[in-house]
C-alpha cells in the first residue's frame, strides 16, 4: 500500500514538473539511496532479468518460484530441487520448483520437461574433483552414495540417495565435488536444452518478476503521459 501511495505520489509531482529530467532530478537520490541496500548482494543473470531486477529494488535475493513446504497431511504441490548456477564468474546456490499440473490414482506429475539426453554414471569413491563447470544445464538425480559440493563463497551442500540437483553453472570458476563416505556413486544425468538469454520471454513468470513487469508498464504509462499533457499544454498556450 505504502508503495502503491508512493507511486501515484511521485506521478503527480511529475505531472506538475512538466518535464522528467527534472523530476529524475528530484527524486533520483532517494531511489539511489533506496536501491543501494542490498544492491551489492545482487547478481544480475539475463536468465532471468526481472527477477534479478527485483533484487536491485531491494526485494531481497531472487529464489525462483519459492513456496512453502507441504505439510505432512497433504500432498505436496511441486517438486523442489536445489539449483546450482552461474553470475558469469562464481557459481552460487538457489532453489527452484517444478509445480505438479496433473495427478491421479498414479501420482502427481510437472509438465514434460523437455531433454536432449540421458546418461548412466558410475564414479569411484575416491572421487574428488577440483573447479568444473556443469557441461550443460542438467538434473542429477542420486541413487546412491553421498557426496559433497562447494563453491567459491566457501557454501556447500550434500546430496544422498533420492537427493536431485540441477546445474547450470557453465561458466566462471564452478564448483569442486568430492565423495563422502567412498562409496561407488550411481547417478543418472539428464541433459536440459540451453535456455539462452531470451528464454526468460516466453517463461512462466514469478508472482515476482510479474510485479516487476506490471511496475515497468505503470511507470512507461506514467512517463507517456505526463509527456503528452506537457505537450498538449504547450500546445494550448501557443494558441
Amino acid at each position: 500500500i505504502n508503495l502503491a501511495q508512493g507511486l501515484f505520489a511521485w506521478m503527480g509531482r511529475m505531472r506538475t514538473e512538466w518535464s522528467l529530467k527534472a523530476g529524475l532530478r528530484r527524486h533520483l537520490p532517494y531511489l539511489v539511496c533506496l536501491t543501494s541496500v542490498n544492491a551489492a548482494k545482487c547478481h544480475f543473470s539475463w536468465r532471468r532479468p526481472l527477477c534479478s531486477l527485483s533484487c536491485k529494488l531491494s526485494l531481497g535475493p531472487c529464489h525462483g518460484m519459492m513456496h512453502h513446504a507441504p505439510s505432512k497431511k497433504m500432498p505436496p504441490t511441486e517438486w523442489r530441487m536445489v539449483r546450482l548456477y552461474d553470475d558469469g564468474a562464481e557459481s552460487l546456490w538457489d532453489t527452484v520448483t517444478y509445480p505438479f499440473t496433473s495427478g491421479g490414482e498414479i501420482g502427481r506429475m510437472t509438465d514434460r520437461l523437455p531433454c536432449e539426453g540421458v546418461w548412466l554414471r558410475w564414479t569411484a569413491g575416491s572421487y574428488d574433483y577440483k573447479w568444473h563447470n556443469a557441461p550443460q544445464r542438467q538434473i542429477i538425480a542420486t541413487l546412491n552414495g553421498h557426496v559433497e559440493a562447494h563453491v567459491g563463497n566457501g557454501e556447500k551442500k550434500q546430496f544422498g540417495p533420492g537427493d536431485v540437483l540441477l546445474a547450470e553453472d557453465t561458466q566462471g570458476r564452478g564448483h569442486c565435488t568430492k565423495s563422502l563416505d567412498g562409496v561407488g556413486r550411481w547417478s543418472i544425468f539428464i541433459a536440459l536444452p540451453e535456455g539462452g538469454r531470451w528464454a526468460w520471454l516466453w517463461a512462466r513468470p514469478t508472482t515476482r518478476e510479474a510485479f516487476v513487469l506490471i511496475l515497468i508498464v505503470v511507470l512507461l504509462v506514467a512517463y507517456l503521459m505526463s509527456r503528452l499533457f506537457w505537450h498538449q499544454s504547450k500546445a494550448h498556450m501557443k494558441h
